[in-house]
């Protein structure tokens, strides 16, 4: 018996656990919907961006062997910080891998997305965002609104 829940003793069906355990099946169907609302996500993304890298609007494939042509889709609120929007397109923004990586804090350079009016971390990709590249001692290499 677990001690923050009386009561509950476990049992031939729960295999000795106080809680059921989840059957194999349920869990693929988990991890299918998991998937299917990720595929669904990153589509409504790319539609709505139109296929076009926002930070510097240059176009963007699916599938291309050079970085800087190649799209992926950025999570403006972290997945971690802000689980309950993981799969909100306007939590969702296309950049080119290489312009990812710098929203990421790597490769030497940062790439910060602003609200415009604010200058507040952006919040809504569905608005305007300001794109600010800094180097490595603090300096603005570039600066566009998209």
């Amino acid at each position: 018996m677990r001690p923050d829940k009386p009561g509950l003793r476990p049992t031939a069906e729960t295999h000795g656990r106080a809680y059921p355990k989840i059957p194999a099946a349920d869990s693929k169907t988990k991890q299918q919907i998991r998937a299917d609302q990720d595929r669904r996500f990153r589509a409504a993304v790319w539609d709505r961006d139109h296929g076009i890298d926002r930070a510097t609007g240059i176009p963007v494939e699916h599938y291309h062997d050079n970085w800087r042509l190649r799209g992926e889709v950025h999570h403006l609120r972290s997945r971690r910080a802000a689980p309950e929007l993981r799969v909100n397109p306007s939590n969702g923004v296309l950049l080119s891998v290489a312009s990812h990586w710098l929203a990421d804090g790597r490769g030497g350079r940062l790439l910060r997305l602003t609200d415009p009016a604010t200058g507040e971390p952006a919040t809504d990709a569905n608005q305007p965002i300001r794109f600010t590249c800094y180097d490595r001692a603090g300096g603005v290499l570039w600066s566009r609104v998209g």
